[in-house]
């Protein structure tokens, strides 16, 4: 079978001379059928977010920010090295290589639904 995965994003930007319109859709094959999908409490102290045992490889991954706290993502527990970032409600989808993905927050503890599908 193929394109188990499909999605779409629409961003639009206007304002002052910053303008930008663009609609992309995708589709993937899904070579497995593995899966986690979980809604954690995420701190300062930090989350590993847990994976079974079977995303060895990587898999694509969806995150939305629940709470109301700034959450970072990253391969590592310390967040001082995490490059992504969701603001409150924010959503995200990626590709993940590893099976090793933190999520901290700056202050107070925010919600986090997350989805990982094996590659």
């Amino acid at each position: 079978m193929a394109n188990e995965i499909t999605g779409k994003l629409v961003l639009k930007v206007n304002k002052g001379g910053a303008k930008f319109n663009r609609a992309e859709s995708f589709s993937y094959d899904m070579a497995g059928d593995s899966f986690t999908h979980s809604i954690v409490d995420v701190s300062d102290a930090g989350e590993l977010l847990v994976q079974s045992a079977d995303l060895v490889n990587g898999g694509y991954c969806f995150l939305k920010n629940l709470g109301s706290a700034v959450i970072s993502l990253g391969h590592e527990a310390d967040a001082t090295d995490h490059k992504i970032r969701l603001q409150p409600g924010a959503i995200a989808f990626f590709e993940i290589n590893g099976n090793t993905i933190y999520a901290n927050t700056y202050q107070d503890t925010s919600l986090l639904e997350y989805f990982i599908i094996e590659l």
